[in-house]
């Protein structure tokens, strides 16, 4: 099987069991597993009509710029564990 259709496989079988689970698979979103993905990647999600991908870039998403399937994220690592701790490098970005 190529690479391309062993991903189109696993697309599917992922909607698939979601499906037999009772869950919507309309506006699904996608963890790129390991933060990896390619065009041909892309184009089954997109195909598929899912509505955002998320990446392992670290970054806060711009949804009117960035790619939807190609969305940075925060990891909670990036974020203060204290809810009193200085603001940092990311939470200045969200709050201005």
């Amino acid at each position: 099987m190529e690479m391309s259709d062993q991903q189109e496989w696993e697309v599917d079988r992922s909607l698939e069991m979601l499906e037999d689970l009772g869950s919507p698979v309309e506006n699904w979103i996608m963890w790129h597993p390991s933060g990896s993905f390619d065009d041909s990647f892309l184009d089954i999600l997109r195909s598929r009509d899912y509505a955002n991908g998320l990446t392992t870039r670290v970054d806060i998403a711009d949804l009117f710029s960035d790619d939807r399937l190609l969305l940075p994220r925060l990891d909670t690592n990036d974020l203060p564990r204290d809810g009193a701790a200085a603001v940092n490098e990311w939470t200045s970005k969200v709050v201005t």
